[in-house]
């Protein structure tokens, strides 16, 4: 394995291990992503909607050295492979769940309307924003796994 297929495995990993934790302390509420109507129970709500609330300003700063970083690396390693569609594969799929979690699922809006709703507000509105972030942090642990398999079978020999 290259020096630069170690750098993209090892930083989609930590992006990968970011979602996952994000995933462990969101699961008793991914009912109200993944099956509404299901009920949930509102204690749980409030638990995650406080937690998600403290790590706000943790989360964005280590996704973006994700992101900034990962994005140049495969950028880099697209040039040094002379553009072959498997290193254009990475990046196509990489931003393309990018753009969705920006534009599809608002992501800054939901995490706005997090920090901006106190948690001991109607449980509507509570889960209104936890709703969104679960929907998002899923998208980027598909995203970031996705990465790191794409480049074990496309890219390392």
């Amino acid at each position: 394995m290259s020096i630069m297929s170690s750098l993209i495995v090892s930083l989609f990993s930590i992006g990968t291990t970011i979602f996952y934790v994000l995933s462990c302390i969101e699961r008793r509420v991914l009912q109200l992503a993944f099956a509404p109507g299901k009920p949930v129970e509102e204690p749980d709500v409030r638990f995650v909607h406080q937690s998600l609330k403290r790590l706000i300003p943790v989360m964005p700063p280590s996704n973006g050295l994700v992101l900034l970083g990962g994005t140049a690396l495969l950028i880099y390693q697209a040039i040094t492979l002379h553009g072959d569609w498997s290193s254009i594969v990475l990046i196509v799929y990489y931003w393309g769940i990018q753009l969705f979690i920006f534009l599809g699922l608002n992501v800054s809006g939901a995490i706005q309307d997090v920090l901006n709703t106190p948690s001991d507000s109607s449980i509507l509105e509570v889960s209104r924003g936890v709703k969104q972030l679960v929907l998002a942090h899923h998208a980027g642990l598909v995203q970031n796994f996705g990465t790191v398999l794409l480049q074990f079978l496309l890219i390392i020999d």
